[in-house]
């Protein structure tokens, strides 16, 4: 699974604002971007500026084509980008959104009442022009490119609001800001064999860290640490019966950061090696 944005910060041209609350990232149109299962850590305001996408979500999907705006919650995404498909995106954290809506909360909007991960918007030559001019400052990095490109984002947000679908953008942000608290059960289910701290899942589920152990524990009986450690190590279980990869990579699959440590725990657990265990698996079946 990939981890945006950490991963293709890592990967494409980038700018970062260490205290704005933001990141942005061009995406080239040479095919190298294949998409994939996609641990989104941050919100996402993406331009599409060639090719097509098709985004996955909670069994529906959303495609986007050239000109095209999404806004996507943080969360989990399967993405499917075509051969042409090239972007500009901007990850923004809560603070960012906040701060922005104190700028329009005198505007009026409806109240949402339910949840929705993605916000479908057509381009504008003023937005456009703006994203080109921004594009430059990310590949031809300067001193001030992090300011300008935050301000591009600004500018792009307020330009939304010239839409008929502007009211609803806006009740869009104040519920998700409202209503922080991710599904745990779901969250935890569907990302325990990542590799992240628990100061990320905390903040990924809208919680503080204190917070998410005390909710974790009253939903699943135990620690997040043991509870972790127990499912990664049934999934090894599993995997070590059914695939073909080494130890070593069904250990990194699964979350664990070192095959010592994996070996250790599995051990301890099942009374046997990984390797011991899948020859004990084999002959039983």
């Amino acid at each position: 699974m990939i981890s945006f944005p950490k991963d293709i910060i890592a990967t494409y041209a980038h700018v970062g604002l260490k205290h704005a609350e933001m990141d942005a990232v061009t995406i080239p149109a040479d095919g190298s971007f294949k998409g994939g299962n996609v641990l989104q850590t941050k919100h996402c305001l993406e331009l599409v500026l060639s090719g097509t996408m098709r985004v996955h979500f909670n069994d529906q999907y959303q495609d986007i084509t050239q000109n095209d705006i999404l806004f996507k919650k943080r969360g989990n995404y399967q993405l499917e980008p075509d051969e042409q498909y090239s972007a500009i995106l901007f990850f923004i954290d809560d603070d960012f959104i906040v701060d922005f809506i104190k700028e329009v909360e005198r505007l009026p909007a409806p109240t949402l009442t339910a949840d929705r991960p993605l916000f479908l918007f057509n381009s504008s030559d003023f937005i456009k022009n703006n994203m080109d001019h921004a594009l430059k400052k990310i590949i031809n990095y300067e001193t001030f490119s992090p300011c300008i490109v935050k301000l591009t984002a600004l500018q792009v947000f307020f330009q939304l609001f010239s839409t008929e679908s502007s009211k609803q953008f806006i009740a869009y942000l104040r519920f998700l800001i409202k209503d922080r608290k991710a599904d745990l059960s779901y969250f935890m289910e569907t990302n325990f064999t990542q590799n992240l701290s628990l100061e990320e899942m905390s903040k990924l589920t809208g919680r503080s860290l204190s917070a998410f152990k005390k909710d974790f524990v009253k939903l699943f009986g135990t620690s997040p640490q043991r509870w972790l450690v127990n499912k990664r190590l049934e999934r090894a279980h599993y995997l070590l019966n059914k695939s073909a990869d080494s130890v070593a990579t069904i250990a990194y699959e699964c979350g664990f950061e070192n095959t010592s440590h994996f070996s250790r725990v599995y051990k301890l657990k099942y009374g046997e090696t990984p390797t011991t265990s899948r020859v004990s698996l084999a002959v039983q079946e």
